[in-house]
């Protein structure tokens, strides 16, 4: 059992018991029992700030990418342009797009840098070297360049976000900050990061069923096919996909609508048919069990509202 203590009460998780649930309850247990901080947020999908034009936020955040970008082009050439970002800001949906297209260079040198720290590419045959010397600091530029990405993108309102912003999917998360200091670590040794294992990583593990309230939290170098959904980005991308991996954290559906329900939709639906796609539940994610006992009280929570979670 996981409870979740709050100033008005406690709400209580009951875990299913099979072999993934069983092992991810081990990562979890030894997550809390270290000095790992835990993050606890409320997070609402599609993640749209509001007044980001009024407020300036767009403009800033689009600056520290474009200098996370300046930095990387004095010992390597990355292939978006600062020219580029300029012209296309104003444009909602091509702005997307070419976040998009960031991205997606980020996580591929990124990828491609765990298993060769000097002949990189940035995916479409875009190669690359860097020396010794700048291997750390690539690395650290390219988290820095992946959070400066979600960063602007919750600032673009493209068509589908706008769609579902007046019926968002919150949930309560519970995710553990594993950097150190700036680069994520996700050596097994560590134990921070647990990949899916061939023994315990099979289809009958992963649902899309609304019969349940907790589910995995992502951890994903990319993206869930719901964040790729709202994105307007291309499914077919091997860096869209589910849980390959887990930190110990975990998530609870808050509302009626969630990423199952969203998943399952005709909207989601179609769109896996446009890129001739076959839809099965693996691509959703993994339940965990269910909250049988103060769920009110997680809905309630407001930003600065206490809480502390434990397991017995």
């Amino acid at each position: 059992m996981i409870n979740i203590e709050t100033d008005s009460g406690t709400a209580r998780i009951k875990l299913l018991n099979n072999s993934f649930v069983n092992k991810w309850k081990e990562h979890f247990i030894f997550m809390l029992s270290n000095d790992t901080q835990r993050i606890h947020n409320m997070s609402s999908f599609p993640y749209l700030l509001s007044n980001y034009v009024e407020a300036g936020i767009l403009t800033n955040r689009v600056t520290a990418l474009k200098e996370v970008i300046e930095e990387l082009n004095t010992f390597v050439t990355f292939p978006v342009s600062i020219d580029d970002i300029d012209k296309r800001t104003a444009r909602s949906l091509d702005f997307m797009q070419l976040l998009n297209e960031i991205h997606r260079h980020c996580t591929t040198a990124v990828r491609v840098l765990r298993t060769n720290t000097h002949k990189l590419h940035w995916g479409d045959n875009i190669k690359f070297t860097i020396g010794n010397h700048d291997v750390d600091r690539f690395a650290i530029l390219m988290h820095k360049l992946n959070l400066s990405v979600h960063a602007v993108d919750c600032c673009v309102p493209t068509p589908r976000k706008l769609e579902h912003n007046e019926n968002r999917i919150n949930v309560f998360e519970t995710s553990f900050d594993f950097t150190e200091p700036e680069v994520i670590d996700l050596t097994e040794d560590k134990k921070v990061f647990f990949k899916h294992s061939h023994n315990y990583q099979t289809p009958k593990y992963m649902s899309d069923s609304d019969d349940y309230d907790v589910w995995l939290q992502y951890d994903i170098l990319g993206k869930t096919y719901q964040e790729a959904y709202f994105d307007h980005d291309d499914p077919t991308e091997w860096d869209v996909t589910h849980p390959l991996g887990h930190s110990g954290g975990f998530h609870i559906n808050l509302t009626d609508i969630t990423l199952q329900t969203l998943i399952k939709s005709d909207e989601m639906q179609n769109w896996f048919k446009s890129y001739n796609m076959d839809y099965t539940p693996m691509m959703n994610n993994f339940p965990l069990g269910n909250v049988v006992e103060g769920k009110n009280y997680l809905q309630e929570l407001t930003p600065s509202g206490k809480h502390y979670v434990y397991c017995e």
